[in-house]
């Protein structure tokens, strides 16, 4: 059932403890909910997320980015020793960890003490992950405890104690919008964004710069899917989504010549250079990176939304 809903499920298991149960899925939004608060951003942190299981790893990975962070991966407490170290030596330091309490070839305790009696290591805050009845075992040398599985408002929570106290937040930004994004606000949006975190985060972009007509797909089929039944003024487009990625999804709308025009906005994690050319080789008229910033994606957005606006006003005239 939670792989026909897009997700994953999974089993973490302590003998004589318990089976902690998780499982992601994917929903349609319900209007007739209040808003949820924007995410707070925490650009730049870099975390060590610490985590056996590859399925809650890939899960914790991007809730942690969601809120701009900067993430490194462990499934070892050998491997996240030798993470921390590289990090250290190349000027790019951890600034926090997330273990799991649940660690095959590391005790998690042991490896929470290797962490402290360490120079270099005892002044990063620890944060632990696992069930209720662990969060004992952990409280003395522990920073703080989050119950598995995570959920986003206690994470948010936990970084925001850990790094700030009052975070900045990319959706709340007081920045001026630009002064001709008024003229676009019933231009209709196509937004493809498999993860849910991501997507929240550029619907609130888009929403408080008063673009309210965006609709959504989960991959780039589901994109293609949406044009045929409707026409729209841009599309953003991420560039790593399941079943059929922006790459691939970009080169199929190309081919046909009423898609031909449409903006495509790439949505990449990926800034490098060879990651560029492959987002234009495809089709993509320009790309934003990821995290998203809030001033990066509305410049993008009216930059190419103006040149639209040019272009039917002077077919018009033909």
């Amino acid at each position: 059932m939670a792989e026909l809903m897009g997700g994953k499920i999974w089993a973490e298991s302590t003998p004589g403890k318990g089976s902690t149960f998780s499982f992601t899925a994917s929903f349609g939004r319900d209007e007739r909910r209040e808003p949820v608060a924007a995410i707070p951003d925490f650009q730049n942190k870099r975390i060590l997320i610490i985590d056996d299981n590859p399925h809650a790893l890939m899960a914790i990975d991007e809730m942690i980015q969601s809120f701009g962070c900067i993430t490194e991966q462990a499934t070892s407490g050998s491997e996240a020793l030798a993470i921390f170290h590289s990090m250290n030596n190349a000027d790019r330091p951890i600034h926090m960890i997330l273990l799991d309490t649940h660690m095959p070839e590391h005790d998690a305790r042991k490896l929470l003490e290797t962490i402290k009696q360490a120079p270099e290591m005892k002044s990063v805050p620890v944060v632990m992950m696992g069930d209720m009845q662990s969060q004992k075992s952990y409280d003395d040398l522990s920073s703080d405890y989050i119950f598995k599985p995570l959920m986003l408002r206690r994470v948010a929570k936990v970084l925001k104690n850990m790094f700030s106290q009052t975070p900045a937040t990319k959706v709340l930004s007081s920045e001026k919008e630009p002064k001709d994004i008024k003229n676009f606000e019933n231009v209709s949006i196509l937004l493809a964004e498999d993860n849910i975190f991501n997507r929240q985060v550029a619907l609130e972009i888009l929403k408080k710069a008063t673009f309210t007509n965006v609709d959504t797909a989960n991959n780039g089929k589901q994109a293609i899917e949406a044009l045929q039944k409707k026409k729209y003024d841009l599309i953003l487009m991420d560039v790593q989504m399941p079943e059929m990625d922006g790459l691939k999804a970009t080169q199929r709308i190309r081919k046909h010549s009423q898609w031909h025009d449409i903006p495509i906005i790439a949505m990449t994690a990926n800034a490098l250079k060879g990651d560029r050319e492959q987002c234009f080789a495809a089709g993509m008229n320009d790309y934003v990176s990821k995290p998203i910033d809030r001033k990066h994606l509305l410049d993008t957005l009216t930059k190419w939304l103006k040149r639209e606006s040019n272009i039917d006003s002077i077919s018009s005239l033909k």
